[in-house]
């Protein structure tokens, strides 16, 4: 329940709607902050969040920290005043993160995030993930057959798989973000059909 339902996760709803309207109550208004404070704390809330949940102890039956009460306070309450934190400050203060944030390759990451959150589970990902296994693979062999044991040991590594599985994953989801769903969100907003749906409701 305190996981996987409303009951459990609305205080994260009630925490993004008190955001959201602190954010438009300040719209328009000047705002000198020179310290990122807010940006500061919300790093620091959701370290602790984190550290938390990884410091609970696991059981046969219980394989995350997640699941433990502690573990579950903390997602639930410190992790999402964390973030709302780190989210005001984003939008209110001035920072070497925010810029980072802000640059053209971290906004297409996110425009494209949600076609990875949806591909990185799934028959996409198992065929990336049998890729790149089979190709760090036969790396490895040829850096063993040139007695580069090292390299062999590091290219056969799950770090290196993981790690080039991501990028890959990634580079899909830019490209079905620009090809698939950007061209086609265009098209729609462009269209008339968002008009004509307003105009037969109003009727």
């Amino acid at each position: 329940m305190f996981l996987y339902t409303f009951t459990g996760r609305c205080i994260e709803f009630f925490i993004g709607i008190a955001l959201a309207l602190r954010v438009l109550k300040q719209n328009g208004e000047a705002t000198k902050i020179k310290w990122p404070f807010f940006t500061i704390l919300g790093i620091i809330g959701m370290s602790i969040g984190i550290g938390i949940m990884a410091t609970q102890p696991l059981t046969d039956k219980i394989h995350y920290g997640l699941y433990q009460p502690w573990g579950i306070f903390s997602n639930n309450l410190i992790m999402p005043c964390g973030i709302a934190s780190l989210f005001y400050g984003l939008i209110k203060e001035p920072s070497a993160l925010r810029r980072f944030l802000g640059s053209s390759t971290m906004v297409l990451l996110g425009k494209s995030s949600y076609i990875f959150y949806l591909i990185h589970i799934g028959f996409i990902a198992t065929l990336v993930k049998t890729w790149v296994g089979n190709s760090t693979e036969r790396l490895a062999s040829f850096f063993d057959a040139k007695q580069y044991n090292w390299l062999a040991e590091y290219a056969d590594s799950s770090v290196i798989k993981i790690a080039f599985a991501f990028i890959l994953l990634n580079l899909i989801s830019i490209a079905l973000f620009k090809f698939i769903e950007e061209p086609v969100n265009h098209f729609i907003r462009k269209s008339s059909f968002l008009e004509k749906r307003v105009k037969v409701q109003n009727v």
